[in-house]
């Protein structure tokens, strides 16, 4: 499986308590589906300091994983025999958890704790719809490496919010994957001029991709290839507003702007489903632009 991103981490921001919207900057309301009932939090990673960086030591899972987790180890869970953590579960051992965890205390100097998301009040968990959960880190500050094991482990198998990981007036770095648009050509992928009209064996090209010698093709030189569904992070974004459902501040409103703001994703699609019918959740906004 390839390794888990962490979660982007809060940052303190500069400015004062209420400072109003810098003009000229949009709003992005970022729906917050709810945490599942019975699991949320289904394990804790550690990470010792080498010379090379960061490296992942020991990683320890909950007793009971959902079903939408489990789909996360298989590329086919119709066809496959859906034994991931079958025996995990079965033999599962409580002293050797605490010995595990005790190992990270003493060894590890990052923890994250693994969570997952709940596909089945998302509103998307239906017959076409997405069954298959979202893994991620959540690193875990504060206090010494101990209690941060402790308070991993003490959130097994519970739910949580997002107002526990970001708060407001914070500074936040958003991670994610742009959408993907195939095999694209020099033009479009780069922003290459066409060629006059009536080139030959094409327009749509680079004019000349390097020198005779040194006979080779740099770097530099615009190609085609894939474009889109590539790993960006982007920077210094502010939470203006964490709200709740059911409260004032879940309509995004300031005293700046009245208007009423709800974003498309808050409303459930329809669907036979009785989890799609009940959808608390909260509302993150962001800031877009810097």
């Amino acid at each position: 499986m390839r390794p888990l991103r962490p979660l982007a981490l809060p940052r303190r921001d500069s400015r004062p308590d209420g400072c109003p919207l810098p003009g000229g900057q949009a709003l992005t309301l970022t729906p917050s589906p709810p945490t599942l009932p019975r699991a949320d939090v289904v394990g804790v990673t550690g990470y010792c300091d080498t010379y090379r960086g960061l490296r992942s030591y020991k990683t320890v899972w909950a007793q009971h994983l959902d079903d939408s987790v489990r789909r996360m180890f298989y590329k086919n869970w119709y066809k496959s025999k859906k034994a991931a953590f079958r025996r995990y579960k079965a033999n599962f051992d409580e002293a050797k958890v605490k010995a595990d965890l005790a190992d990270i205390k003493k060894h590890c100097t990052v923890v994250r704790v693994l969570a997952h998301t709940n596909v089945a009040k998302a509103g998307c968990h239906n017959a076409k719809g997405q069954k298959k959960a979202h893994l991620i880190e959540i690193q875990v500050n504060g206090g010494d490496v101990a209690a941060k094991v402790d308070f991993a482990y003490n959130m097994f198998e519970k739910a949580f919010s997002v107002d526990t990981v970001v708060a407001q007036n914070e500074m936040v770095d958003l991670i994610g994957i742009t959408k993907g648009r195939g095999t694209q050509g020099v033009v479009t992928r780069w922003g290459v001029s066409r060629l006059p009209r009536k080139t030959h064996r094409g327009l749509r090209k680079v004019g000349c991709i390097g020198a005779w010698h040194p006979s080779a093709v740099k770097w530099t030189v615009p190609r085609a290839g894939q474009m889109g569904f590539h790993h960006r992070t982007e920077l210094h974004k502010k939470v203006y507003r964490v709200g709740k459902e059911g409260e004032e501040s879940h309509k995004a409103t300031t005293e700046f702007d009245m208007t009423e703001k709800v974003s498309a994703a808050v409303v459930p699609r329809p669907c036979p489903c009785p989890h799609c019918h009940s959808f608390p959740q909260g509302l993150a906004t962001t800031v877009r632009g810097t």
